[in-house]
């Protein structure tokens, strides 16, 4: 073909497997990002659930039908009128 020349087929060759390895490393980097998002879903629904066994002990000792317990239930964002209830 005319003006291909073996300075230009290297090139090509070069700037195809410059391709490849960008494409390998965006691969890899988007894996990384998806683990990255799952662990962090992980760890909030542990917290999730951590924080709604605390609740459910503040419950316990302070409960609702004391009103002297109304500032400590709202400390813990439990309601001042009614037990604990998981949403």
């Amino acid at each position: 073909m005319p003006g291909i020349t073996p300075n230009k087929i290297s090139a090509i060759k070069e700037y195809f497997e410059a391709w490849i390895n960008a494409n390998a490393f965006q691969s890899n980097e988007e894996s990384g990002a998806r683990s990255s998002r799952q662990e962090l879903g992980e760890l909030v629904e542990s917290i999730k659930n951590r924080r709604i066994k605390i609740q459910f002990a503040a419950d316990a000792q302070w409960p609702y039908s004391d009103p002297s317990n109304a500032p400590v239930r709202m400390e813990f964002q439990l309601p001042v009128n009614r037990p604990f209830t998981a949403r």
